[in-house]
Formats: C-alpha cells, sequence, structure tokens
C-alpha cells in the first residue's frame, strides 16, 4: 500500500513540474513580446520629442510662423531617418481639425495601423514683438514605413 501512496505522489509532482515549466515558458513569451513593443514605442516617442526639439532649436518653425516658409522644415523631416515616416501639423490656439495651420507628412509615407505610433504634443509661442504673441500647437506624429 505505501508504494501505491508515493507513486500517486510522484505523478502528482511530476505533473505540477510540468505545468509550472508550461506557465514559465508562456509568460516568458508573453513578457519578452511586450518589452520589444514597449522599446518600440519609447524610441519612437523620444524621436518624436527630438523632432519638435530640432525644429524649435534650427529655427524652422519661426521661418513658418513669421515668413510661412516651410523649407526649413521639410528639410529637417526629410534628412530624418529613412525608415520613420514623420507627419508633422500645427494647430493655432487649440489642437482641434478646424484651427488646422500647417500639415506635412514626409515623402513615401503611407501609414497602416499594424505599425507602432508615436505622437507627441508641444506647444510654441511666437513673439514678434511685446504686443505680438501667437500660441501654437505641434504634434509630432512617427510610424515606421
Amino acid at each position: 500500500m505505501g508504494t501505491k501512496l508515493g507513486f500517486i505522489f510522484s505523478i502528482e509532482a511530476l505533473l505540477a513540474a510540468i505545468l509550472l515549466f508550461g506557465i514559465f515558458l508562456l509568460t516568458s513569451d508573453i513578457s519578452k513580446l511586450d518589452s520589444d513593443y514597449s522599446q518600440n514605442d519609447k524610441i519612437l516617442y523620444d524621436y518624436a520629442d527630438s523632432t519638435l526639439v530640432v525644429l524649435d532649436k534650427t529655427g524652422a518653425l519661426k521661418e513658418l510662423f513669421e515668413n510661412g516658409n516651410d523649407t526649413k522644415i521639410k528639410n529637417i523631416t526629410e534628412s530624418l531617418i529613412p525608415s520613420i515616416c514623420t507627419q508633422l501639423e500645427i494647430y493655432n490656439y487649440s489642437a482641434t481639425p478646424q484651427n488646422l495651420y500647417y500639415s506635412y507628412t514626409s515623402q513615401d509615407c503611407t501609414k497602416s495601423w499594424s505599425t507602432p505610433i508615436s505622437s507627441k504634443f508641444s506647444t510654441y509661442v511666437n513673439r514678434t514683438n511685446v504686443s505680438n504673441i501667437s500660441v501654437f500647437w505641434v504634434k509630432a506624429v512617427h510610424y515606421a514605413k
């Protein structure tokens, strides 16, 4: 009788070990996929933030607002990493469709819903003199080509 009880405990222990091993494999694959996706999101988010900083520091936004010249914006956008598409939207006062001031998407880009998308908003204040201040919302959207 003692050997049957030991045999049953051995089978239960073996099944429990197989079950734990299966759960471990399942969770390790899921966590790996999640971390890869999070890393891609973080890269695109940081890239969007950097794009807005570059557009501001190079004077590209100021040139657009004061002279209506978007050459610098187009040159900067097209010189970014070729595998990432950039879409810029600039709004007057609030980020609503009726207040869209300017929009540009880098060349050869088609957005699909399967690609990671990152969007970053920033405000830009254009001051030409003490009494003339304009506030704009600048949105940079990035996705893989």
